[in-house]
């Protein structure tokens, strides 16, 4: 899970999750930041692509369907402990 998400603050017991997924060529560092900004009710979890940052050396998704897939077996579990919410650029 660490390889794909990026959790700056830690918060167990947040009543819900935001997870971010990052504009076209950016990484997590801004939007991991989002985690301290909010309260304790919220956890930030930021999607870490292949061939970004400490993924650098992975190659790109193939397609979108890669992408999803692995996003998807990671955060199954996540999304099942708590609510959620999606934020991301179109």
């Amino acid at each position: 899970m660490e390889k794909l998400i990026a959790c700056v603050q830690k918060r167990p017991d947040a009543i819900c999750r935001l997870i971010c997924f990052p504009w076209a060529g950016a990484g997590t560092a801004h939007l991991a930041k989002w985690g301290r900004l909010f309260n304790d009710a919220i956890e930030v979890y930021c999607i870490r692509l292949p061939g970004r940052e400490t993924r650098l050396e992975e190659p790109f998704a193939k397609d979108m369907t890669s992408a999803v897939n692995e996003i998807t077996s990671v955060l199954l579990k996540a999304l099942k402990e708590k609510p959620f919410a999606f934020f991301g650029h179109r």
